[in-house]
């Protein structure tokens, strides 16, 4: 599988949804949250 990461403005549903999947989620934008990575989209 993937190790799958993103982030958004403010905290929602739908990211506590993915948060239970395995998602790890950011708030807030941050060029720190870009580090070893193998693809953005």
């Amino acid at each position: 599988g993937y190790n799958i990461s993103g982030s958004d403005s403010k905290d929602s549903l739908i990211i506590e949804r993915l948060r239970k999947l395995g998602a790890k989620i950011y708030i807030g934008h941050d060029d720190k949250n870009l580090q070893d990575i193998d693809l953005v989209i």
